[in-house]
């Protein structure tokens, strides 16, 4: 059985109840909507309705969709998600925040990750993972300190994306970027926090890292379990290529070892299948017992000018991921 939160249950059995199939089960895999919105992170609010978010584009810090069926989105034009100049140790005039990563927390408040360059580590390109509160899904999201949450100032840290195990602990993913400052090595961490998200449990551990079969890198971690087996995807390869591409590993422990899936196993999503280039970015989303969904965005050309919200019905079982494709 697949473990989630309540919440996400709810987004997926919105999506996955229609005209006798899933509204995701695309065959000729056209985007969800057509807009440039990577790195989703999807959720539904207290008030019923659907919220998406994503990397900064479209002249705002963090982007917000909506929709009142999961289905079909509208971007909210100039909404930002993120307080304007919030963050207190990020350049204010240009943040570059990536890759959020919205989940509901106890009591109504939305806890938000997300990565932004750090003024200290005296580098104008690294980054690091912050951590916001709000009380609404559409923000603004609010960061609860004056420091980043996690910051290595050698490599910087990007992509974070949290996971509640079903004995009730909850988990926060991300990579170490090592590509960005010339290291062959891209570790993804993770690392356990309290029921207030930012409060951390024991050291961070390495729990995957890049080898020759993946590229310069592994990113974009998501984790999800299933009959007793942790499924974690990640992307690999140089995202502004056709080579980016997702696959995923297996472990019977949150925090590993965990063995990457070969082929014909993985990659699970890559630029052969139905027309997309460099899919990527992937987050999984489950409904216990019943079906799972899976989004990621891939490029709208390969003038490489947007990537677009992709998204699947998939299953994890017996140690393999499979995508329905049509």
């Amino acid at each position: 059985m697949l473990s989630s939160t309540s919440v996400q249950a709810a987004v997926l059995s919105a999506l996955l109840i229609g005209a006798g199939a899933s509204p995701f089960k695309r065959q000729n895999y056209e985007p969800a909507f057509q807009y440039d919105f990577a790195d989703p992170s999807v959720i539904q609010g207290g008030d019923g309705e659907y919220y998406a978010y994503a990397t900064a584009g479209n002249g705002v810090q963090i982007q917000v969709a909506r929709s009142s069926n999961g289905v079909s989105w509208e971007l909210q034009q100039g909404v930002d998600a993120l307080a304007p100049g919030s963050i207190k140790w990020s350049p204010a005039d240009n943040p570059q925040v990536w890759a959020p990563d919205v989940t509901p927390g106890p009591d109504g408040i939305y806890w938000m990750y997300f990565s932004a360059i750090a003024s200290s580590t005296g580098d104008a390109a690294k980054h690091c993972i912050g951590f916001a509160t709000a009380d609404n899904p559409m923000g603004p999201f609010t960061p609860t300190s004056d420091e980043p949450w996690v910051c290595d100032t050698e490599f910087g840290d990007i992509d974070p994306d949290q996971f509640l195990d079903d004995d009730g602990t909850r988990w926060v993913t991300w990579k170490v970027d090592g590509n960005s400052a010339g290291s062959d090595s891209t570790p993804i961490m993770i690392q356990q926090v309290g029921d207030d998200g930012f409060t951390k449990i024991g050291d961070a551990t390495q729990i995957l890292d890049r080898d020759d079969a993946d590229g310069p890198l592994v990113e974009a971690p998501s984790l999800v379990k299933s009959d007793g087996t942790y499924y974690l995807t990640f992307s690999s390869n140089m995202y502004n290529t056709d080579l980016y591409d997702t696959s995923f590993a297996t472990a019977s422990s949150v925090t590993g070892p965990y063995t990457k899936a070969q082929a014909p196993d993985a990659p699970i999503l890559d630029s052969s299948i139905g027309g997309m280039i460099g899919p990527g970015g992937a987050d999984m989303f489950i409904v216990p017992g019943q079906n799972a969904v899976i989004v990621w965005h891939g490029w709208d050309s390969t003038d490489y000018k947007a990537r677009y919200l992709y998204a699947s019905s998939f299953n994890a079982e017996d140690g393999k991921i499979q995508i329905y494709y049509g």
